[in-house]
């Protein structure tokens, strides 16, 4: 959710929720001496939307803005560390940055507003939630089938490895190892130095692992890459087609009609004095109108003819902006999916990368001697 928050009540920690625009400064020997008032470059995206404040931007924003919009669930954050050396055996849930020095016990949930970092492996059960920057795992997370670890981060998540493991990230995820039997949802880049076996990977950006799948472990491992902006555009590509035949429809109509006005007119032409001045005024003046209208129609028409291959090239450009990069080996089966295109391996491959083509628009794949 969203809050808008009075500049005098901002605090470090706090999470932009949408980027502000404010004056270039200008800078003499270091220091601000005034603000650039030139029109075409009076403003600049200063503080991009999932910045973290600290003083110097809540001063800035201070001079320039009476309210900031918030992430309201960082509202309360706070810079403070906890930092706890004992056996972990009951729930956490603090407001700040928490540090964890010692052993976890299974099944516990520890929350904290900021950033997490644990410093031993975590075992079964455990669910780990930062609500607004990052966790940092300096061990490996060891769940089970029946009691799989959840890890949500509002940023970035890293860890030696993942095992029976669900991640949530909002940021990019780093494993230093191997990934088994895990699930990880990311809107950054996925990136796994280790094996990913029998688990799924799914981000908005690109996928980069060492193997996929091993010789002696058996299991469908699915690396995908969808993109929100790649399904809104889908959407609104859908919304605008069906316009297009009923644009086309009414053109025909219309041009019918100026037709059959044409040929009224044409007899009344014919018949010379007979013919009633009014009722031509009349039929002229709706002669007139339906021209105009049948003129703004095709102007409508390659309008949105228009929208619609800016659309087409907007989804293309999100195309072939995402890789999936496989340095080591890929072993059947795995199935590779960029967008709504879709792979299954069932052959051995060696350092391939996965892209969709820019001039067949499919996805295919190629041979690498260097990671690109």
């Amino acid at each position: 959710m969203i809050t808008k928050v009075p500049v005098n009540n901002l605090k470090e920690g706090m999470v932009i929720a949408k980027d502000i625009f404010l004056p270039t400064p200008i800078y003499k020997e270091g220091k601000v001496i005034g603000y650039e008032h030139d029109v075409e470059k009076e403003f600049q995206s200063l503080i991009a939307a999932g910045y973290v404040l600290d003083k110097k931007l809540i001063e800035l924003c201070k001079n320039h803005l009476e309210y900031v919009e918030i992430q309201t669930r960082s509202i309360l954050v706070s810079f403070d560390e906890t930092v706890i050396n004992s056996v972990v055996i009951k729930d956490i849930k603090i407001n700040g940055r928490l540090r964890i020095n010692a052993k976890i016990s299974p099944n516990i949930s520890i929350i904290a507003s900021n950033k997490i970092i644990i410093e031993s492996n975590i075992p079964q059960g455990c669910t780990i939630e930062s609500e607004t920057a990052e966790i940092v795992v300096k061990g490996d997370l060891i769940g089970t089938q029946k009691s799989p670890i959840r890890l949500k981060a509002f940023h970035s998540v890293t860890a030696l490895s993942a095992a029976f493991t669900e991640i949530s990230s909002g940021g990019i995820v780093m494993i230093t190892n191997d990934v088994i039997n895990s699930v990880i949802i990311a809107k950054g880049t996925i990136t796994v130095h280790g094996s990913v076996i029998n688990s799924k990977l799914q981000t908005q950006e690109s996928i980069k692992i060492n193997n996929c799948g091993s010789v002696n472990k058996k299991g469908l491992s699915h690396l995908i890459i969808k993109t929100d902006s790649y399904a809104a555009l889908n959407d609104k590509f859908a919304t605008e087609v069906v316009k297009t035949p009923i644009l086309i429809k009414d053109i025909n109509q219309q041009a019918i009609e100026i037709s059959k006005l044409k040929s009224q007119m044409k007899e009344l032409l014919n018949q010379g004095q007979k013919a009633s001045r009014d009722k031509k005024k009349l039929l002229l003046e709706q002669l007139v109108t339906s021209e105009k209208e049948l003129k703004e129609a095709k102007y409508d028409l390659r309008l949105q003819r228009s929208k619609l291959v800016d659309i087409s090239c907007q989804l293309i450009d999100q195309l072939l902006q995402n890789k999936i990069i496989i340095s080591g080996a890929l072993y059947p089966s795995a199935s590779i999916s960029i967008e709504t295109f879709t792979i299954q391996i069932n052959n051995i491959l060696e350092k391939v990368i996965f892209y969709i083509h820019d001039a067949d628009k499919t996805l295919k794949y190629k041979v690498f001697t260097h990671l690109p």
